[in-house]
This record gives structure tokens, C-alpha cells and sequence, in this order.
């Protein structure tokens, strides 16, 4: 089995209700984050999800 294609997508997830960490420092009304599809020559795909607190450190890219 091979993986034959991989798309990633980044996405700001709203939140219901906004919330503060640290005391107040920090403000939160959506989160970022991350999924990634997984396709193979044998007709499976698999998915994944990163949601970090706070600004993602990395942006997502795709390679051919």
C-alpha cells in the first residue's frame, strides 16, 4: 500500500462562547486548526486533526 495523495486544510473553528486562559491574558472566541486527508492506491483514506491552543506555529503546505 502507497499513499497516493495528501490534502491539507487549515481552519478557524468558532467557538460558542469565548473563554480566557492565564489569568485573562490569553482571549479565545475560535481555535485553529488543522485536518489532513490520507488517500492510498488501495482505496483507503484517513483523516486526522491538530488543534493547538493558540496561533499554529507551522502552516499547513502541501507536497506533490
Amino acid at each position: 500500500m502507497k499513499i497516493t495523495r495528501i490534502n491539507v486544510w487549515a481552519l478557524e473553528l468558532p467557538l460558542s462562547r469565548p473563554y480566557s486562559l492565564a489569568g485573562g491574558r490569553f482571549h479565545f472566541d475560535r481555535l485553529d486548526s488543522t485536518l489532513v486527508r490520507l488517500d492510498t492506491d488501495e482505496g483507503i483514506s484517513g483523516w486526522g486533526e491538530a488543534c493547538p491552543w493558540g496561533p499554529p506555529t507551522c502552516r499547513p503546505s502541501r507536497h506533490a
